[in-house]
């Protein structure tokens, strides 16, 4: 499981971390495990969700000071900035009211690079699911693209609950390249239904994939940032072979909170919402999780009828 200091080092130990073009005259991951004055093995382990001693790090700040400040070449006033940064980024990795993407723009990435660069470091370890992958040739390549053209974007998803209805979402965020596989990369939202304390938040959020097949889509997700994760799957329509395209049915299947881990299953709609700027996909991707007393079948009246076929 990947902490959020192991994700902050993958973002620090990046190649595409601009800061390392202020800080260092070239850049590769053998530059940047010397100015850490780490090991291949110790770079690679931290990267990997392996335990970081606070100590070793510490001591890794240090070596990247020595480093900068030996750059003779550079002007004492950059020297100094860049030092500067390096006592900003010390502070911030161990923070940890300070967000990993938060880290990542004091690296000088948007919170796009940084989510592509985590996940081609977590992903590129283990293909599990071998058919959610294309393969690294020009017909795979057009096809990843033509897939995420076609269901790239963000999605509220119904899911039968007994009476009840709970209402997620959903975004399929972008194709992500793995060595020589490529993935179209999802991030899904669901409330919480049980009471939170403290700092948690309202909803369950799980990373996944999706294996586009001629007349459906499989959905695979696991939950983020827990040692217990849970897995959730969807089974859907396309929506891009039905009448209007903005939303699809299908069935889901995951557990039970507690002891028991029950098995749960039930209808799931997918409605598609068109939201294009990065402020309102994430507003949208943090609020939009309700516990709904309508009944999934009123919903799916409701939003067959605003369909542009109806």
């Amino acid at each position: 499981m990947f902490s959020r200091i192991n994700k902050k080092i993958i973002l620090l130990c990046s190649v595409e971390a601009p800061f390392w073009s202020e800080a260092l005259a070239k850049v590769t991951r053998l530059d940047i495990k010397s100015a850490l004055g780490i090991s291949p093995t110790t770079m690679i382990k931290w990267e990997m969700g392996g335990e970081v001693r606070d100590v070793s790090l510490h001591r890794a700040f240090d070596t990247m000071r020595e480093t900068v400040s030996k750059r003779r070449a550079m002007p004492k006033d950059e020297r100094a900035a860049v030092i500067g940064k390096i006592d900003t980024l010390q502070q911030a990795i161990f923070d940890e009211d300070t967000s990993v993407y938060a880290f990542g723009e004091r690296l000088g990435f948007d919170k796009t690079q940084s989510q592509k660069a985590i996940d081609q470091e977590v992903f590129k370890k283990i293909p599990v699911f071998r058919d959610i992958y294309y393969e690294d040739s020009p017909r795979d390549r057009s096809m990843v693209q033509k897939h995420f053209y076609a269901f790239g974007g963000c999605y509220h998803v119904y899911l039968e609950r007994g009476e009840r209805t709970f209402q997620g979402v959903l975004r399929v965020r972008y194709p992500l390249h793995l060595k020589t596989l490529w993935a179209i990369r999802a991030k899904l939202n669901l409330p919480k239904y049980v009471n939170t304390v403290g700092k948690q938040k309202p909803f369950f959020e799980y990373d996944g994939f999706l294996s586009i097949k001629s007349d459906v889509i499989f959905w695979m997700f696991e939950e983020r940032d827990n040692l217990n994760a849970d897995f959730f799957q969807m089974i859907t329509e396309r929506p891009d072979l039905l009448e209007g395209g903005g939303m699809a049915e299908g069935k889901y299947l995951t557990t039970q909170r507690g002891r028991d881990a029950s098995i749960v299953t039930g209808r799931v709609l997918l409605e598609r919402r068109e939201i294009e700027d990065a402020p309102d996909i994430e507003d949208f991707m943090s609020g939009g999780m309700i516990l709904m007393d309508e009944s999934f079948d009123a919903i799916l009246e409701r939003i067959s009828a605003k369909a542009p076929d109806a």
